[in-house]
């Protein structure tokens, strides 16, 4: 198979370029070029081998197009393959990267509570600490004076 381009598809160095029935023409008036080689009654041999010979050209000019369109229809099939599946792999690890966040957050949560009952409770045994300091300190007082 022969590569195309763009420009390839789009523009055409054969001759027989302008003799091709476009079926997308709104134009419904015959057209003198392309009837001018349709065959009419019986030809001579010349005559016959001129009409093959543009037959046989615009034939090929139609399979070079077909060829043409065919591998720019598998180039896109292939891009969008890929970008599909390029795409459902940011998306698998998107939600993975979801799954993870809210994971971490979950800990977080749970080491923030624990955290909060480790301060309470620092606070409680600093509490008991000055309430037995004062303790300490009034038996003090009271072993002096006596």
């Amino acid at each position: 198979m022969s590569e195309c381009s763009e420009v390839d598809c789009e523009t055409s160095t054969s001759m027989t370029e302008s003799f091709l029935f476009n079926r997308y023409s709104r134009n419904d008036e015959d057209n003198d070029e392309t009837t001018e080689y349709i065959p009419k009654g019986q030809l001579t041999f010349s005559e016959w081998e001129k009409f093959e010979k543009k037959r046989l050209e615009m034939l090929t000019e139609a399979k070079d197009r077909a060829e043409c369109m065919e591998n720019t229809m598998k180039w896109w099939a292939e891009c969008t393959a890929m970008w599909r599946e390029k795409w459902s792999i940011v998306r698998n690890e998107r939600n993975q990267a979801r799954l993870t966040i809210e994971k971490l957050i979950k800990t977080l949560h749970e080491i923030q509570e624990d955290t909060l009952k480790y301060f309470d409770a620092k606070e409680e045994a600093e509490k008991e600490v000055r309430r037995l300091r004062e303790e300490v300190t009034d038996l003090k007082n009271q072993l002096l004076r006596s």
